[in-house]
């Protein structure tokens, strides 16, 4: 026997103008300040907010190895537990390499404006505190 509403897979229907897609996390930068702000005037525009960590799109800076003190994209990650590694696009030249997890620090591009190499600053007093 049929189930009534068709299909019986339990799929909601969609109406016009829905989505099955998660909505944008959408926020609001102050374009003088490049600061996020929590309120909006009326007429002013939202924006995508970027990836973070490791996920695909998200800026790091490379702390270590041949590529020591640069940006990058990430690309992708992959690998082994204890040898993961990430692809990532280097924003001066462009090339995609290859850099171990470890060699990576994500990076928060409104603290990184405000204070230019934040980021390998940061990386060079922990290896300091742990050595």
């Amino acid at each position: 026997a049929a189930e009534a509403g068709g299909g019986g897979k339990g799929k909601k229907f969609i109406k016009p103008g829905e989505s099955r897609e998660p909505k944008k996390d959408m926020i609001y930068i102050d374009k003088e300040t490049g600061k996020q702000k929590w309120v909006k005037k009326v007429g002013e525009e939202l924006v995508e907010r970027g990836a973070t960590g490791f996920a695909a799109g998200a800026p790091v800076a490379i702390v270590g190895g041949v590529h020591k003190d640069l940006y990058a994209r990430v690309v992708s990650t992959g690998g082994i537990a204890d040898q993961m590694s990430a692809v990532v696009k280097l924003t001066v030249s462009k090339e995609t390499v290859q850099v171990p997890l470890s060699d990576l620090r994500p990076v928060d591009l409104q603290l990184e404006k405000s204070r230019a190499g934040f980021a390998f600053r940061q990386a060079a007093q922990e290896e300091a505190a742990a050595a």
